[in-house]
């Protein structure tokens, strides 16, 4: 069976490859499952959350990898669901993190050895979003993290560029040319 995904990840390469060549830093930022709650239907939401999130997260490092460039930085956002219980995130989103970050672990080691890509997560903390709205008390979590955070400010989705780019720039610094595995994963938090 044919993944439709797939074609539209070749001709997004094959576009980038024309007018880039190669790339130094690749993000990956989608995720999505159904408004349910966890004892809702299990397959659908399980397959739902897992597919967009995790499914595509490895896909779209296995189609770009050609045009990375030795030593670039691969990153995803994760979210404490994947270690914490958040009441209300439901559709099938915190096993999907928690994937995830599983995933991070086996493509860390295996894109760093094979082809000296740094794969990351960023946990940037709670975002006024559509699927944080099913949570219900999000604009309390917003509150919280904004008093309690070290810049004591909201997270907004413009600012997520800073910690990328530093997981990025931290690794030619520290890195360049060659590849620790013993390195743990670079994961950055703003809150």
């Amino acid at each position: 069976m044919q993944d439709p995904q797939s074609g539209l990840l070749r001709k997004l390469l094959k576009v980038l490859k024309e007018d880039f060549g190669t790339i130094d830093i690749l993000m990956h930022s989608l995720a999505n499952g159904p408004e349910q709650t966890p004892i809702g239907n299990i397959k659908v939401r399980l397959s739902s959350a897992i597919s967009a999130s995790n499914y595509s997260y490895v896909s779209l490092l296995q189609h770009f990898i050609p045009i990375m460039n030795p030593g670039c930085a691969y990153i995803s956002l994760t979210y404490v669901a994947f270690e914490k219980i958040i009441p209300g995130y439901g559709g099938g989103m915190s096993p999907a993190k928690a994937a995830l970050e599983s995933d991070t672990k086996v493509l860390e080691f295996e894109a760093g050895r094979k082809h000296k890509v740094r794969v990351n997560t960023i946990s940037a903390g709670p975002l006024r979003s559509r699927a944080a709205k099913s949570i219900g008390f999000i604009d309390m979590m917003i509150d919280y993290s904004s008093e309690n955070a070290p810049l004591m400010k909201e997270f907004s989705v413009v600012g997520i560029h800073v910690p990328c780019s530093r997981c990025y720039h931290v690794k030619r610094l520290t890195c360049e040319d060659k590849f620790d595995p013993k390195l743990p994963s670079q994961r950055v938090s703003l809150t």
